[in-house]
């Protein structure tokens, strides 16, 4: 995967189990252009905060002590409840990020705790593979996502496990990404930017053939005048929006009514595999 990377010229955020990973902390050093973060010490889950809150310490001071300095975490399982919540308040982590809190949409800020949730896309090619997909579905999947958030101009999160199959599938997505000439960032490099963005005021002020924008901060402004697009622009005193570069949002593909019901045929073998996958979470 971090060939993959190198050759894709594709920044990663690797999230550490610390436990499988412990004597081979120092290699990843070598990671250059890489966020190197936390996935626990060991890979479980409890409703327990004390439970979770000594996972988390564990694997950071191992890190730690190998001179890797994590800013960000993921819960094994990705799983965030109101435990997860108390035992992250102990730390000073920049952000974390769990497909249970939400998916698909921007960094959502927890002003409680000064962290920032990073959602992704809650499905990973490990995931397919259990409910029987061949490697083809996978990417025709893929693909379908991909294109969906190219067309809402939505940015592009997703996860995977090394050692699960699908490569041939990660590689497809980041060769996409290159032909897109999308803007390649870690999780932590993203955070960032947004923290950046969140505190930045602005006004606006509208003039009869013209407005102005003033903002403490270099970012740009999403200027909507119909559902179908958007404009963009710098702060400026006067704007034309004729002037403006137009951004013409994409058709998204909805899924076909067959489909959707060969899809519910399975809807019990869907439910037997997902109690299952709960069933075998290792419990902290």
């Amino acid at each position: 995967l971090y060939q993959l990377a190198i050759t894709y010229q594709m920044k990663l955020t690797w999230f550490l189990h610390v436990q499988a990973h412990e004597e081979w902390l120092h290699y990843f050093h070598y990671f250059q252009n890489q966020e190197i973060a936390l996935h626990g010490y060991e890979h479980g889950t409890a409703w327990n905060s004390t439970k979770l809150k000594k996972n988390i310490e564990k694997g950071l001071r191992i890190m730690i002590e190998h001179s890797l300095t994590p800013q960000g975490f993921c819960a094994p399982y990705a799983i965030w409840d109101r435990h997860l919540q108390m035992a992250l308040s102990g730390f000073e982590f920049e952000y974390s990020s769990e497909f249970t809190f939400g998916y698909d949409t921007y960094p959502i800020h927890l002003p409680e705790m000064e962290l920032y949730q990073v959602p992704i896309h809650p499905i990973c090619t490990g995931s397919l593979a259990r409910k029987g997909a061949s490697e083809a579905q996978m990417e025709s999947y893929f693909n379908q996502v991909f294109e969906r958030k190219n067309a809402r101009f939505e940015p592009h999160f997703y996860y995977h496990h090394p050692m699960q199959p699908g490569l041939g599938v990660v590689e497809s997505l980041f060769g996409k990404a290159r032909g897109k000439k999308l803007l390649s960032l870690t999780f932590l490099e993203f955070v960032q930017f947004w923290k950046y963005r969140s505190q930045c005021s602005m006004e606006v002020s509208y003039h009869p053939r013209s407005f102005q924008i003033t903002s403490e901060g270099t970012i740009w402004f999403e200027v909507h005048t119909q559902h179908e697009g958007f404009y963009l622009t710098k702060a400026s005193d006067s704007i034309d929006v004729k002037t403006l570069n137009y951004f013409q949002f994409g058709s998204t593909p909805v899924i076909k009514s067959k489909k959707r019901r060969q899809l519910e045929e399975h809807s019990l073998q869907l439910l037997k595999t997902s109690i299952l996958d709960f069933k075998n979470r290792k419990r902290l």
